[in-house]
């Protein structure tokens, strides 16, 4: 497991990285206003270096570990079911894209939840980096929610 773990958070990286530089060169290219981006920039990407390190803490209970004990231990709702495997990933990213929706609109609506989310929308102008700026509680506590809807 911890070659296929290894793989898959490289892959993930790299396909993270590659969609970052992506945008990043577009928005280099076409600024859409000319306001000067370096400590922005600083502080977003410091946040999501922050953010990461908090989520390698959680390295042993990552997505794919606790898909693995779900499906070695038969726990979950897909678990429960014999259907084609295709039918399974259609209704597993359905389930998890609604949770999310649950969830973000979660962090819009309670207190404690909207305190820590409102510093990715507390960022002065909206550009590629405001999509890694997002307090360090509520990317792990994001990584608990997820896992708990994988198992």
């Amino acid at each position: 497991m911890d070659a296929i773990g290894t793989s898959t958070e490289l892959l993930a990286l790299g396909a993270m990285a590659g969609v970052f530089a992506l945008f990043a060169g577009i928005e280099f290219l076409t600024p859409a206003r000319s306001a000067a981006r370096g400590k922005r920039w600083l502080t977003n990407l410091a946040l999501f270096a922050i953010d990461t390190l908090a989520v390698r803490l959680l390295v042993p209970l990552l997505m794919v570990g606790a898909a693995a004990l779900a499906q070695e231990r038969g726990w979950g709702l897909l678990n429960q079911f014999d259907v084609p495997q295709w039918a399974g990933v259609i209704a597993a990213i359905l389930a998890m894209d609604l949770a999310l929706y649950v969830q973000h609109w979660a962090t819009h609506r309670i207190p404690l939840l909207w305190r820590l989310h409102k510093v990715h929308h507390s960022d002065p102008a909206f550009d590629v980096t405001t999509a890694a700026r997002f307090h360090p509680i509520e990317i792990v506590a994001s990584m608990v929610f997820k896992m708990a809807v994988v198992v």
